[in-house]
């Protein structure tokens, strides 16, 4: 499992960590939060855990903020979201 992990652009592994965040994050806040409500705030924490990770990279050296990264976070983890409510639906919790 490691070596395709490693053999993938940084750019799908942040797609791919964002999308299940997402996923995550939108189905644990279902019991408390309305669907739209539980979609911006499980965005905003995908958004700021992809923002952190940036930050960290860009104190290490010979390595730097990349927007680009943070940017393909943000899209999986919409659509992980989206999924995330979706699954909330069929399951009805």
């Amino acid at each position: 499992m490691i070596k395709w992990w490693n053999e993938l652009s940084d750019y799908y592994k942040h797609l791919i960590v964002g999308f299940g965040l997402g996923v995550v994050f939108t189905i644990l806040l279902a019991p408390i939060l309305a669907p739209t409500v539980g979609f911006c705030v499980s965005l905003g924490i995908v958004t700021l855990i992809g923002l952190g990770k940036e930050l960290y990279d860009s104190k290490q050296p010979g390595n730097r903020f990349d927007w680009k990264d943070l940017l393909m976070t943000v899209e999986g983890g919409i659509f992980g979201c989206l999924l995330g409510i979706i699954i909330r639906g069929l399951f009805k919790f």
